[in-house]
């Protein structure tokens, strides 16, 4: 489905536009992560026995987090959409780390019955999970739906990991564990389009976006509240724009 009204973006972003081409992308992006980046984690902490789950394992930093896991001795398994990405992924990840114990399972966070497929497959595996890192994100995409028909940026970002968690919740449960979820500085420029939450009437991929990274951060204070009196410990990660 293509492109509709692209309306309500911001002249900022229209420069940027500008700017790219001018003086290229990877200047730009250089100048980006000179000026976002934070210091470099590099505490040594083992994590063995613990069981971990990260989604979006298909992109560079749901990569590098899975390495920098694993090097840490836990049991890992990357859910990814796209199968041929993910397996290009576990080699990495096994090469870098010199470990074995990583596993790679589909998820197609688009769909709920992919979900339900994951979470019962997983189920099967495992009987605990000490880690969840909710790191996949569709960003800036044209106007398209998921499976279940729901705008793409809400049903990616948010619909799919709030199902993904709720089926996990029992084994995350049965010790001290941490549900991660992947934010963004976004969220300051988002807001609720409650008459059209799922941008039937108009369409803009930035405030789309910008309202998925939003309700994400919402839910992740929810999530927290609600979970007060388990061990279980919601924590948000800006890591992306």
């Amino acid at each position: 489905m293509g492109d509709s009204n692209e309306e309500g973006t911001p002249l900022w972003l229209k420069i940027l536009y500008w700017i790219v081409p001018t003086f290229g992308a990877s200047g730009l992006l250089y100048l980006f992560r000179y000026f976002m980046k934070g210091d470099l984690y590099e505490s040594k902490t083992k994590i063995n026995g613990k069981t971990i789950i990260i989604t979006g394992v298909d992109s560079e930093v749901g990569k590098a987090t899975a390495i920098d896991l694993a090097k840490r001795d836990g049991k890992m398994y990357i859910a990814c959409q796209d199968i041929v990405k993910g397996e290009e992924a576990l080699k990495e990840i096994k090469k870098k780390t010199g470990k074995d114990d990583v596993h790679l399972l589909e998820l197609n966070l688009a769909s709920l019955d992919s979900i339900r497929e994951f979470s019962k497959k997983f189920h099967e595996l495992e009987n605990k999970l000490d880690i969840l890192i909710s790191n996949h994100e569709v960003s800036f995409c044209g106007k398209s739906k998921t499976v279940e028909g729901f705008e793409r940026h809400l049903g990616e970002n948010l619909l799919g990991p709030f199902l993904l968690i709720n089926l996990l919740l029992d084994l995350l449960k049965k010790s001290p564990s941490r549900i991660i979820l992947e934010s963004s500085i976004a969220y300051r420029f988002g807001s609720i389009n409650k008459d059209d939450i799922m941008w039937e009437n108009s369409y803009s991929r930035f405030k789309a976006y910008c309202q998925s990274k939003l309700a994400t951060h919402l839910y992740a204070q929810e999530l927290s509240k609600r979970l007060i009196g388990t061990e279980v410990t919601v924590l948000g990660r800006f890591s992306k724009f």
